[in-house]
């Protein structure tokens, strides 16, 4: 799946999709997600928050990639991964449902353990990082 970064500013945004999105992010209303307009970004995941989706994609500063809603794109090529897997899960805040690869997605604490930087799911990412950049 493959998207193109249509806005990258919560001020781009009014009514329900801003009050939406400024639970997700605390910034101030002008504040430039790390994201470029125009640029086509491989999503390596999606996790839906509130039936939202919103796409793991490798940020411009990031080693790893980072969940960013869904408003802010539109589609290059909506088709899934055939590497990825779903989840849905309970927790604390409700309902979560996850699309990626497998061992993510059968992993509560995969995302955990790759920011916090663990061999194997460091591993796991740039493997399928790979493949899915090749899809």
């Amino acid at each position: 799946m493959k998207v193109i970064c249509k806005k990258n500013k919560l001020k781009s945004f009014s009514g329900l999709k801003l009050k939406f999105l400024e639970k997700y992010y605390k910034y101030d209303l002008s504040h430039e997600l790390n994201i470029k307009i125009g640029k086509i970004y491989n999503v390596y995941g999606i996790i839906f928050w509130e039936n939202v989706p919103f796409y793991y994609i490798y940020k411009e500063d990031m080693d790893y990639p980072t969940p960013i809603c869904g408003m802010f794109f539109d589609f290059k090529d909506n088709n899934f991964s055939k590497y990825w897997a779903l989840r849905t899960i309970v927790n604390p805040k409700g309902f979560e449902t996850i699309v990626a690869f497998r061992e993510w997605a059968e992993d509560k604490m995969f995302y955990e353990n790759l920011l916090n930087e663990e061999l194997e799911e460091v591993k796991l990412m740039k493997k399928y990082r790979k493949l899915i950049d090749e899809e």
